[in-house]
């Protein structure tokens, strides 16, 4: 299989990816990579320099721009398919989503970490009792 044609094959998965990952479902997207190939999606879409995407838009909404074409495109394997100004873009875009919008893979015994005791089970919609202390104040 060519580089090219794996290129392909990873933008027709991203399709499938992606909406499993965040709901988002692109069928525009889907429709012109089957029928002009992800190769041509990729580079239509950088050609849109002030532009940017909707779809890089709700990717950095939902905090997986690592799912976007974008990122796609600057893996180490793809970028000999792409032109100096083309990689030059995706990585522009890459750099303008803000911090907060990647998101960061945590274990899950990192989750609630310090509010759940290890010998406490939760079940769900079982009831708990907390105790809280208030301070009322009037204005």
């Amino acid at each position: 299989m060519s580089i090219e044609e794996q290129f392909n094959q990873e933008m027709l998965d991203l399709y499938q990816v992606v909406g499993k990952a965040t709901g988002y479902w692109a069928n525009y997207y889907l429709r012109f990579v089957r029928k002009h190939g992800g190769l041509a999606y990729a580079k239509k879409a950088l050609g849109k320099k002030d532009d940017t995407q909707d779809g890089f838009k709700k990717l950095i909404e939902v905090g997986r721009p690592d799912l976007s074409v974008e990122a796609t495109v600057l893996k180490g394997e793809y970028r000999s398919l792409f032109t100096y100004d083309e990689i030059k873009e995706a990585q522009r875009r890459i750099d303008t989503v803000p911090n907060y919008a990647w998101r960061k893979p945590i274990k899950p015994s990192m989750n609630f970490s310090g509010e759940i005791e290890n010998d406490e089970l939760f079940t769900e919609g079982s009831i708990k009792k907390v105790t809280v202390n208030l301070l009322n104040f009037r204005t």
